[in-house]
């Protein structure tokens, strides 16, 4: 998949500041994605193809999809730690990951 994103290094390596923030992804190859899995912190939940939900929400990120348009929230990181969030989209039968990493 191709990707454009207001952020500006690799939009499928995103690295997020302690402080946090916001990010827009649109897919240029499909006009509609849906989620298929996702992975924080080591832990894995898998979708397959049914369709769960158009947006995802845990402690510390939330994660949005419309059409083919990825919205990511990413909240400041109090824990002293590194987070990582991997999100996996799919159209037709592409697909692509996104991967968070917050530093600490």
């Amino acid at each position: 998949m191709k990707w454009t994103s207001d952020y500006t290094g690799d939009p499928r390596n995103i690295t997020v500041p302690t402080e946090g923030g916001n990010y827009k992804l649109v897919c240029n190859s499909y006009q509609t994605l849906r989620f298929t899995s996702m992975t924080t912190d080591n832990s894995s939940v898998q979708y397959g193809k049914k369709i769960i939900s158009s947006g995802i929400q845990g402690g510390w990120y939330s994660a949005e999809l419309t059409g083919n348009k990825l919205t990511i929230t990413v909240t400041p990181n109090t824990t002293g730690k590194v987070r990582k969030l991997s999100i996996g989209v799919r159209a037709d039968d592409a697909f692509d990951r996104v991967r968070i990493t917050q530093e600490k």
